[in-house]
């Protein structure tokens, strides 16, 4: 049975991270219209996971962002209309027909940052204490590591966060670093 503090606590962060997602998704949507990129959120995630994670079928990315792949389709079929996706066959397997990011692709992604100065998460935690900000990120990985399938989730998540660092560092002409600690989150 469910303590009653337990089902206020479990209401608190629902509420709280809705919050902080939905002030983040709003963010994001506006930083895609100034950038008049006329894509969604979910194809620029599309976009991003193929430049930072390489090439996935539409079944791949629709485990990958728990959605149905019908849910999928159409956007990837806009991206592929615009010319920043394309659709290839897997030489190995002419079943597999993976996704890649095309340079126009690239290019609509570098016209939209994934965090900026105005980004309502940078300004909160800016306002943190350092010291705040690591032990929240390390309280956040000790709540998805004891939630089900959360060895796995917290795993794919930091491959998202190692692959992302690669991609930044190289574009910045900085030495990659190999591992990304899922304890910590530090390299």
């Amino acid at each position: 049975m469910i303590e009653p503090s337990e089902e206020i606590q479990v209401i608190e962060l629902h509420v709280l991270m809705a919050t902080v997602a939905k002030m983040s998704r709003h963010a994001f949507e506006q930083r895609l219209s100034v950038a008049s990129a006329d894509i969604s959120p979910l194809q620029y995630g599309v976009l991003r996971t193929l430049n930072y994670e390489g090439s996935f079928t539409i079944s791949e990315l629709s485990r990958r962002f728990h959605c149905d792949p019908s849910t999928l389709v159409p956007s990837v079929d806009k991206l592929e209309a615009r010319g920043l996706v394309q659709r290839q066959r897997d030489p190995n397997d002419r079943r597999r027909i993976p996704l890649l990011l095309t340079e126009a692709g690239q290019t609509m992604l570098n016209l939209i940052p994934i965090v900026c100065e105005e980004d309502p998460l940078m300004i909160g935690l800016r306002h943190m204490p350092a010291e705040d900000v690591t032990h929240l990120l390390a309280l956040m990985r000790s709540l998805v590591r004891h939630m089900p399938e959360g060895e796995a989730l917290l795993e794919h998540a930091m491959e998202r966060l190692r692959a992302y660092h690669v991609v930044v560092q190289e574009q910045r002409d900085q030495p990659v670093s190999p591992r990304i600690d899922p304890e910590t989150g530090v390299e």
